[in-house]
């Protein structure tokens, strides 16, 4: 009988820098699949739809997408759109759960406390949450090791907690589920703007309004969360 095995997929936004106030904030988020639980009729569509629109080989960026960056410079906000809803759709109907880490980089004087304290909040979680880790025979995190330092404090933390316990380095193109990551990464940081009143100029275009913004996309994936 196979092993009960759990996924992560983690992604960030921000960095290990000093304070900006252009960026103030870190958010690692980590999606939670039971391996169980197939995704692969979602999985499917999601691939059928990219299809469509010649966009197969490439990993689905959502901040590059919002803000008209990268290979979609020359896109406009109605195909960009169009390719943040196919995802958006596809996380709606995966059976995954999730969680976003927040640090505000104004309350560390220096990355040593940075790390401190991003180990000690993932570590809780990881505590308060020990009856549905514990489920699962094997535990699979997928990072893209972006950033070293985040890198360790994952291996650190979950190795000391876990002892069945895998890393992999994922290539963004070829785990949909990496992508989606990224998306309620991204989700979460425009949360953060909103209820700030930052919001940027492509950010209130691509979202046409705060309203749209909170009920078809904030308060939908919201309850995902866990």
């Amino acid at each position: 009988m196979a092993k009960k095995e759990l996924s992560i997929f983690v992604d960030e936004s921000g960095d290990f820098g000093p304070f900006d106030v252009h960026t103030p904030y870190y958010l690692v988020t980590m999606v939670f699949h039971d391996q169980a639980k197939s995704i692969e009729p979602q999985v499917l569509q999601l691939e059928q739809a990219m299809k469509e629109f010649n966009y197969t080989r490439h990993a689905i960026h959502t901040g590059p997408l919002i803000r008209k960056e990268n290979e979609y410079y020359t896109w406009d906000v109605a195909e960009r759109r169009a390719i943040f809803n196919k995802l958006f759709h596809f996380m709606r109907h995966c059976d995954i759960t999730y969680h976003t880490f927040v640090f505000n980089k104004k309350e560390f004087g220096n990355p040593v406390e940075q790390a401190g304290r991003m180990a000690k909040e993932i570590s809780a979680f990881l505590r308060d949450h020990a009856d549905f880790f514990g489920e699962f025979e094997r535990i699979v995190v997928y990072y893209d090791n972006g950033q070293t330092e985040l890198n360790r404090i994952l291996s650190t933390v979950f190795h000391v907690l876990y002892g069945n316990i895998e890393f992999r380095q994922v290539l963004p193109a070829k785990y949909r589920l990496f992508q989606v990551a990224d998306l309620l990464c991204t989700l979460e940081l425009v949360a953060l703007k909103l209820k700030e009143h930052r919001l940027s100029k492509s950010e209130r275009l691509f979202f046409e309004n705060n309203e749209v913004l909170k009920k078809v996309y904030l308060r939908p994936a919201m309850k995902k969360k866990q």
